[in-house]
């Protein structure tokens, strides 16, 4: 029996409207994962920062602690560091690797406390997302409203064995692109992989120290 030209169409049509839908349900899927985990993650972080031992001298380190567990479960900090050293990251050993990862990781999670801290009490609104066409990589888009502005907040979210930020967008700056620009310049004014951890540890202290003296009542 022979299938007509326009059977054969609408065949076609058919197969291509189900591989749609079903390319669009998995994209679907992806951001409402991407969303959760992030959210679920902030929810944790906002509401420790809201308990009173988070600024009492005898328990902010517990808490703090805690905080930066819960920052672990969502942040790619080697994805972090690779992508803010660039191609520079290629020249670094396996053990400075382990070691600028560990500072960059320090740095970054002292400087989300802050960031988050200073927003204590205010509600995150979610936006939207924006998936990649693989659907591997997302954009979580967020606003925070404090003293009546939207202050803009865009995790970028990349898919491994689960959802993990790799950058963080505040205003429209990227956080990659402001620390690569900076460690840029430190190594090439000859700073060694060595001495740029150790630059790096030493601003994470500093970061670290300031939460702590804003923060302790």
């Amino acid at each position: 029996m022979s299938i007509s030209r326009n059977s054969l169409i609408q065949w076609l049509m058919f197969i291509a409207f189900i591989v749609l839908f079903i390319w669009t349900q998995a994209l679907a899927d992806a951001r409402s994962d991407a969303k959760q985990a992030l959210e679920t993650t902030i929810n944790k972080v906002v509401e420790l920062i809201k308990q009173p031992g988070f600024r009492q001298k005898d328990t902010n380190e517990a808490f703090v602690n805690k905080a930066e567990e819960y920052i672990k479960e969502i942040f790619d900090f080697n994805e972090f560091s690779a992508r803010t050293l660039g191609s520079i990251w290629k020249e670094f050993t396996p053990e400075e690797k382990i070691e600028f990862n560990n500072a960059f990781a320090a740095l970054l999670r002292n400087t989300y406390l802050d960031k988050i801290d200073e927003y204590r009490g205010e509600k995150v609104n979610y936006l939207g997302e924006i998936a990649s066409s693989k659907g591997d990589k997302i954009e979580v888009q967020t606003a925070i409203n404090s003293e009546n502005k939207n202050v803009l907040i865009n995790y970028l979210m990349l898919k491994k064995d689960s959802w993990k930020v790799y950058d963080i967008i505040v205003e429209g700056v990227s956080l990659v692109q402001n620390y690569r620009s900076q460690f840029r310049e430190l190594i090439q004014k000859g700073m060694t992989p060595k001495e740029l951890t150790q630059k790096v540890y030493e601003q994470a202290k500093k970061v670290k120290e300031a939460n702590n003296k804003k923060n302790i009542s």
